[in-house]
Order: C-alpha cells, then structure tokens, then sequence
C-alpha cells in the first residue's frame, strides 16, 4: 500500500491519475454521519460536477483540506456551496475548481457504507 498526502494525491488526480484514497477526518463537521479519526472514508477524484447531497473534498482558500455536504450550486454548477453536518453556518461559496474528491464511502465497525449519490441526483 502507497502512502499519500492528500496533496499528493490531489495532484495525481488533476494529472489523471484515477485511485482512491482512504483517509479519516480531523474535525467534528461531519459528525454524526461521518465520526472524527474513527471511520475512514474513500474519496475518489471527482469527473462530474457536484450536486446538492454529495460529500467532497476541497481546498480551502487559505490551504485546509475539507470534507463537507453540498447543499446548493451556482453558476449552472460552476460554485459550489457547502455546509459541514455538524457546523452552524455554511461555508463561503466556492469555485468547482477547488472541488477534487468526493467521498464514495465510509467504514464503521466493520461495515461498508456506500455514500456517492449520483443515481440520487440522475433520478
């Protein structure tokens, strides 16, 4: 198994390179769906543009890594609004740009739970 910053892997992605990553989250924004460094979630690089429901990750303006919810898209998809489970306010709108990974999936005790809601936003 490779070990990858998620810079690194950011960068390999804009590159086309197509892996999954597993990693856990650091803060409480996503509680109680997704629990601090207890349950590890898959991202992979996003090829489409997000919709309202999907959990990804971005990078912040001032350089921080984020896992949150999409709750709105501008701009016909082209800024994206998020808003962590567990914070109270939403986050500044951002450029699709600065959107790379969406989470595809979650382990919690020993069980898969599958998270990307494409077919939810198809139907």
């Amino acid at each position: 198994m490779v070990k990858l910053s998620l810079e690194e892997w950011r960068r390999l992605a804009e590159e086309g390179t197509k892996i999954p990553i597993t990693t856990s989250l650091t803060s409480l924004s996503m509680e109680p769906l997704i629990r601090v460094y207890k349950d590890p979630v898959t991202f992979v690089p996003i090829e489409r543009k997000p919709v309202p429901g999907d959990i990804v990750l971005f990078k912040r303006m001032d350089g921080a890594y984020v896992c949150h919810r999409v709750y709105k898209t501008l701009d016909d998809g082209n800024t994206v609004m998020t808003w962590g489970d567990n914070a109270e306010h939403p986050d500044v709108p951002i450029p699709r740009s600065s959107v790379f990974g969406l989470a595809v999936s979650y382990e919690r005790d020993g069980k898969h739970y599958i998270l990307d809601c494409a077919e939810i936003a198809r139907s």
